[in-house]
Order: C-alpha cells, then sequence, then structure tokens
C-alpha cells in the first residue's frame, strides 16, 4: 500500500505525497555522509557553506572533489545552471550555520553518525524544500532551520528523531510551513519554534493526552490552531485515532499510511494506480 502513488475517486485523481520521498528518491542516502541537492538558477553563482567538523571531502557534484579545506566558509563556484548532488565525506557534526544562508540548497540528507543540529545549520535556506529528521538525532538547537522573513520553500517537516524538545525559534519564519510530524518522545516546544509559520496540520505519534502533556511556549499560535492527528503508536500503519477519521455510514473512509496524511472519502468505484 506504501507503494501507492495516485488514487482516482470519479474524475478526480488524487497524488500520494511520500513524507520521505526527498530522502529516498531525490537523492541517494548514504549512512556516514552529508549528500543533498545544490539547485543553480545562473550561469555563474557560488555556494559557500562553514567547515564542517570532520569532513575529509566534498563532491560538488560537477565533476570536482575538493578535499582542502584551508579557510571557511568553504566556497565552490557553478559555471553552468542546473542541479547538482553533492556528497560531504567525514562529517561528524552540523555545526553552527553549517548551511546557514545557503539559497541553493533544495535537499539535504543527514546520516546517521550525526546526533545533533546546531545552531543556525539551515538558517535562511530559502530554497529548502523539505525536511527529514532521522530518528539518530538527539537535539535540535535554538533557530536551526529559523528563517529572516523572507519567502521559503520548506512546506513540510518530518521529525522521526527521538528528541525530547523543539527548541526557541527552531522553524521561525517559515511561512509556507503547513504540515509538521512531531515524536511523542517531545515533552516541550520552546518560544517562539513556530512563530510566523503557516502550520495547519501537525501529525503526532502519540496519543490526545501525550500532546496536552507537552508544555508549549509563547508565540506558536499557528501549532496551537492546527488540525492534529494523533497517531496512537508511533506511527505505524493503522495507528490513527478513530475519532480522527470522517465517518460516513454509506462510505469507506480511511487513512493511507504513506505520508500520515489523510485523503479522501472514497465513493462509487475508485481506481488505484
Amino acid at each position: 500500500m506504501a507503494d501507492i502513488k495516485q488514487i482516482t475517486v470519479g474524475s478526480t485523481t488524487y497524488n500520494i505525497v511520500d513524507e520521505n520521498a526527498a530522502r529516498r528518491t531525490e537523492i541517494p542516502y548514504l549512512e556516514t555522509d552529508i549528500t543533498g541537492v545544490f539547485e543553480v538558477t545562473s550561469t555563474t553563482l557560488t555556494v559557500s557553506i562553514e567547515k564542517i567538523t570532520g569532513m575529509t571531502s566534498i563532491n560538488w557534484g560537477d565533476g570536482i572533489n575538493q578535499t582542502d579545506f584551508p579557510t571557511s566558509p568553504v566556497s565552490h563556484t557553478y559555471s553552468v545552471a542546473g542541479t547538482y548532488n553533492f556528497v560531504i565525506k567525514g562529517a561528524t557534526e552540523l555545526n553552527i550555520g553549517a548551511f546557514g544562508n545557503c539559497d541553493a540548497l533544495i535537499y539535504i540528507n543527514i546520516p546517521k553518525n550525526i546526533t545533533t543540529i546546531n545552531q543556525f545549520a539551515f538558517a535562511n535556506c530559502h530554497s529548502l524544500k523539505s525536511v527529514y529528521i532521522p530518528e539518530n538525532i538527539v537535539s535540535i538547537n535554538d533557530s536551526a532551520f529559523q528563517g529572516d522573513g523572507r519567502p521559503t520553500a520548506l512546506e513540510r517537516v518530518v521529525i522521526d528523531a527521538h528528541i525530547t524538545s523543539i527548541n526557541y525559534s527552531t522553524f521561525r519564519y517559515n511561512s509556507n510551513l503547513t504540515t509538521i510530524t512531531i515524536p511523542n518522545s517531545v515533552t516541550s516546544i520552546g518560544d517562539g519554534a513556530f512563530d510566523y509559520t503557516s502550520v495547519s496540520k501537525v501529525y503526532f505519534k502519540g496519543t490526545k493526552a501525550e500532546w496536552d502533556a507537552i508544555s508549549i511556549g509563547n508565540g506558536n499560535e499557528p501549532l496551537n490552531t492546527a488540525t492534529k492527528y494523533y497517531l496512537s503508536d508511533g506511527g505505524n500503519s493503522g495507528s490513527v485515532v478513530p475519532e480522527q477519521i470522517p465517518h460516513s455510514e454509506t462510505d469507506i473512509t480511511g487513512v493511507f499510511d504513506a505520508s500520515y496524511e489523510p485523503l479522501v472519502t472514497l465513493k462509487n468505484l475508485i481506481s488505484v494506480t
């Protein structure tokens, strides 16, 4: 069922969006290396990142493999517009401001050997489209994904990490952020973590009682008013609390577990592809 990409109801076709698609299909996932995609929109563009702890090489995706990093930030100039898959080997930490202000970054994969996303690590990455935070992450520091008030591309965030807090201003100013998945290990959400976002759907990997027990700081109005979906056993198939599924006496209703996204009421004959 998780491989279903579309569902057709009558004359309307609905796409099923997989939250982890960026990690699995857009770029290779390497357990010990940072991988991602830079999007170059002009004929000459210089991309800069901070020198990352433990980094031994960067393959910039255009045939250049850099192994010497005498200064920080580390910069590279692309001469042809396009998308470039990059690989950073040896990294052991996402430093403060690691990819901060990198507008070319559109996707990122965080490997298993990294456990902390430090302050401002992805701040002001206006083109970053989606974020998947894997289970190996134990701490996301203040303002890690904060914007600066300009429009951002970030719409969805999935946190599989066993973190206990979402800290101060973590996602502030991501005005297009509408959907977030939060683990039931979270017990506190800091001031302004979701300030100036458009969060309207929260998928919580726990019960309503566990959600109500979370200490939520000031400046999180979008989070407070969002529709909540409680995934009672940590997010496995069939775990959505029954009262969160619309009931119909004549129609089959339910939820596909492709992205914790409630879909459509199924009416009449349907075709699935």
